[in-house]
């Protein structure tokens, strides 16, 4: 019984499409968690910068309590000052101004500094919220984007794989299976031709006893290099092929070391 390539070539189409729309449902779904990644990470920003203002504005209302504080004892001790008649009353006093005065000074240094670091920390802040704002306009627009687009994907994937059943009804289980890891890790091609000796998927020659197999299409044969299956195609090079090597397929042709494949065998467990 005769094997259909043509049958075969269309199933790899299918199977092909499968994989490819199964990837681009992937690639849909790590976009859309890449952009919630982003958007999580902002609103962490976000959220570190406004814990940042508030700290900061606690720190200054502080300050200038402080500073106020130390004003008013300062002012209250430079009145006492006139009232004082003994030096080293005076002395005390006015080293005790010194400190409230010092003080005052440093809190309102302290003041300025941190003021300036929270006017800093806001125009920050602002520019955060705007590209949060954006970032989730942008994942709002991308989920309803993606819903599209996951609907329409899925809906292909089911099509086709009921056409990839409809075709490979007649198909044994464990071929299909072999066929698909075929396609999925040979870049879509799973079927090649065989021209002469040559298989065209890895190129490499493979033995006549072998090719004239393949030729005769009774049975589905796998390259032994590179898995795929092969079918023979008639080419303006086979006779100048076998030509070329027919020596040396002759003495070898009885003991090459090389085994005949068959569908039937274990192929693909370095696939």
């Amino acid at each position: 019984m005769s094997v259909n390539y043509v049958q075969l070539n269309q199933l790899q189409s299918i199977i092909s499409n499968i994989f490819d729309i199964e990837e681009r449902i992937n690639e849909v779904s790590e976009t859309l968690k890449d952009k919630e990644a982003i958007l999580n990470k902002s609103k962490q920003d976000y959220i570190q910068i406004k814990r940042k203002c508030e700290s900061l504005t606690e720190d200054i209302t502080t300050l200038k309590i402080k500073h106020e504080q130390a004003r008013i004892l300062r002012e209250d001790k430079e009145k006492q000052v006139e009232l004082i008649t003994v030096q080293r009353e005076f002395d005390s006093l006015k080293k005790e101004i010194d400190e409230c005065s010092k003080k005052e000074q440093n809190y309102l240094r302290s003041f300025n500094q941190k003021s300036a670091v929270l006017e800093e920390q806001k125009a920050k802040l602002e520019i955060s919220e705007e590209f949060l704002q954006s970032q989730e306009e942008e994942l709002k627009e991308l989920k309803k984007q993606s819903e599209v687009d996951l609907k329409t994907l899925d809906e292909t994937l089911i099509r086709k794989k009921i056409e990839r059943d409809t075709l490979c009804k007649d198909l044994p289980q464990n071929l299909l299976f072999k066929f698909e890891r075929i396609i999925k890790n040979k870049d879509g091609i799973g079927v090649v031709a065989l021209h002469g000796i040559i298989c065209q998927g890895c190129h490499m020659e493979l033995p006549q006893q072998f090719a004239n197999i393949v030729r005769k299409n009774e049975d589905i044969n796998f390259c032994p290099y590179c898995s795929r299956i092969l079918y023979y195609e008639e080419s303006e090079e086979d006779e100048k092929i076998i030509n070329q090597i027919h020596g040396d397929v002759q003495t070898d042709e009885k003991d090459d070391g090389f085994s005949i494949i068959s569908s039937d065998e274990n192929l693909f467990d370095d696939i």
